[in-house]
């Protein structure tokens, strides 16, 4: 069989496929739904309201891809650092929206006057995310509370939209953080009164401040996404590893698949593995926007390939601003190639990344926001 017909039999196989799988990722959302709606009714009837300010965490994610995992976990992290005094309060995407009227009503019974709200980052300032709704029902319903968008991808599909969003935040009580520079000049441009920022990812507070077990660094790995998002097809891939064949190597996905009823505290276990993993190698490839700084907190050199978008280039770019010896972002894949070489080429590196992002921004936000 020849390569193009290989290539045809896999598509038809992949096309089979696809209703199938549809059925059983619509199957676990039902069961996803119903399980975080009864976590959802079970804690906020145990809650009561409080004379004493809280924060609210709102919009969790319920999925495995360890980046988005490790937001929440850097978020929380970071709200009782600097909110010691208060209530952390978690409000899960789902959760929120199987819980229904109930839920809306229940969370206007708790929430305080002095409350504070923020929405956990990611790729979701796009008016058509699933988060949307929650995020337009909490700035509406209080507005006379601190809604904080913390670090997000902005990318919309269409003007109407756009405006559309423009329309509905642009007078509301909210602070929106951008995530990379195209995102930030995007909010810039749509929101000219609301307070802006231009800040790293909050996974980024890791970077230098993770204390790791001295390991031997071999080979090249390679974290790559498998989705819509993808530049670097499985054939590019293929064709790479040939050249590297006779090197320890090996690729892996943030997108692990663990049981999304899992508590924070074991995806933290699993990210941490992951990066304790990173660091055994001489350099990192990837094309995952979490990859990439998972690669960084790791003290490892990382070469980013771009993606069918903005958010991991963008954000490649802002780091490499930090870390100009450490992350490079080839143009072609024979560059690609040749900064794998030069890596594994060089002597084992043992030297610790300084902790920029955190000092820079994120020991600061507080005062910013």
């Amino acid at each position: 069989m020849d390569v193009a017909a290989f290539i045809r039999r896999v598509n038809f196989l992949r096309s089979m496929v696809k209703p199938l799988h549809k059925a059983y990722g619509d199957f676990r959302l039902r069961h996803e739904y119903a399980y975080r709606a009864s976590e959802f009714r079970r804690v906020f009837s145990a809650l009561q309201p409080s004379s004493q300010p809280r924060v609210w965490h709102v919009c969790l994610p319920h999925h495995g891809n360890l980046g988005d995992r490790a937001q929440a976990v850097c978020i929380q992290k970071w709200l009782r650092d600097n909110y010691p005094d208060r209530e952390l309060v978690e409000v899960y995407i789902i959760g929120f929206l199987g819980a229904g009227e109930w839920g809306k009503r229940r969370i206007v019974e708790l929430m305080g006057k002095d409350d504070l709200i923020f929405f956990q980052s990611g790729y979701h300032f796009t008016g058509e995310s699933r988060p949307e709704p929650v995020y337009d029902w909490f700035t509406k319903t209080f507005p006379n509370n601190k809604s904080v968008f913390l670090p997000v991808t902005i990318k919309f599909r269409s003007n109407k939209i756009k405006d559309r969003i423009r329309k509905r935040y642009e007078n509301r009580n909210v602070t929106l953080i951008a995530r990379d520079k195209v995102s930030y000049a995007t909010a810039q441009e749509i929101f000219p009164r609301l307070k802006t920022l231009l800040y790293p990812d909050i996974v980024t507070s890791l970077i230098g401040r993770v204390d790791l077990p001295r390991a031997q660094r071999e080979g090249v790995l390679f974290c790559m996404r498998n989705d819509e998002e993808r530049v670097f097809t499985e054939e590019k891939l293929q064709a790479l590893l040939g050249k590297f064949r006779d090197v320890r190597h090996n690729v892996i996905d943030t997108n692990v698949g663990m049981d999304w009823r899992l508590p924070l505290e074991k995806y933290e276990e699993a990210f941490m593995s992951l990066i304790r993993d990173f660091s055994t190698y001489k350099c990192v490839v990837t094309d995952r926007y979490h990859g990439m700084i998972f690669s960084l907190i790791s003290n490892t050199p990382t070469i980013v390939v771009k993606t069918a978008d903005h958010k991991a280039s963008s954000g490649a770019e802002q780091l490499q601003e930090f870390f100009p010896d450490f992350l490079t972002i080839p143009e072609n894949e024979d560059e690609l190639a040749e900064q794998i070489r030069m890596r594994l080429s060089q002597e084992e590196l043992t030297v610790k990344l300084p902790d920029l992002p955190y000092q820079l921004y994120w020991s600061k936000l507080k005062s910013r926001i």
